[in-house]
């Protein structure tokens, strides 16, 4: 049965008042710290203005359904079945913004929707959010390990091919970060077109418009 949105997003008007002691209602209390963080940088008003329309709709809303995404990894999920933890959670559904959570076939609707261009644009907000991270520290120099390690697929996860895993070669796998992709065989991460790519997004124009802008 479809509800409707006004039954599905919840309001939040102001902070909760945090108490140390041995009762509690959640296991998840360390997400208000994280939803008063991402409130009081920006970063859910970037989400909403830069991702709303840019991404698939849904009738819990783009940025809700993304901090359900992020409540889940927080928490220790793993896969989207594992939601069914979260169900009910004070913490978890005020954190999202939610009178009540998507079930896990919902949000995998809204993930199987994703194309190319969606994902370029969040490519492009990780970007903005990367480079005011690194204006703040005020750093000349940084220093970028290129991680080689990678996640074993199914036979149809997009960019994944046979030879990253030295281990498991006739195993699919693709990378853990983006937008970062090997080279299937034998050959170093660092020194092939992956950090060259990563190198240079982190010199390009957009990188550094955002941090000229602060943003």
């Amino acid at each position: 049965m479809r509800r409707r949105k006004a039954e599905l997003r919840a309001r939040v008007n102001g902070s909760l008042t945090l108490r140390y002691q041995r009762t509690g209602l959640t296991s998840y209390a360390g997400l208000e710290f994280v939803r008063r963080w991402l409130h009081r940088d920006g970063i859910v008003a970037l989400l909403r203005h830069e991702l709303t329309r840019a991404l698939p709709s849904t009738d819990y809303g783009v940025v809700r359904v993304m901090l359900v995404v992020l409540a889940l990894l927080l928490s220790g999920g793993r896969r989207l079945r594992h939601l069914r933890y979260l169900t009910g959670d004070p913490l978890v559904l005020r954190f999202c913004g939610l009178r009540q959570l998507p079930t896990a076939r919902t949000v995998g609707r809204w993930l199987a929707a994703f194309r190319a261009r969606h994902l370029r644009r969040l490519q492009a907000v990780n970007a903005r959010v990367a480079a005011r991270a690194i204006r703040e520290t005020g750093h000349r120099r940084l220093t970028i390990e290129v991680d080689g390690s990678v996640v074993s697929t199914g036979l149809t996860v997009a960019w994944a091919r046979r030879g990253f895993n030295p281990h498991r070669r006739k195993v699919r796998a693709t990378t853990r970060s983006r937008p970062m992709r090997h080279r299937a065989g034998r050959c170093c991460a660092s020194r092939i077109g992956p950090a060259t790519s990563m190198t240079g997004r982190l010199r390009g124009p957009s990188c550094a418009h955002s941090c000229a802008r602060g943003g």
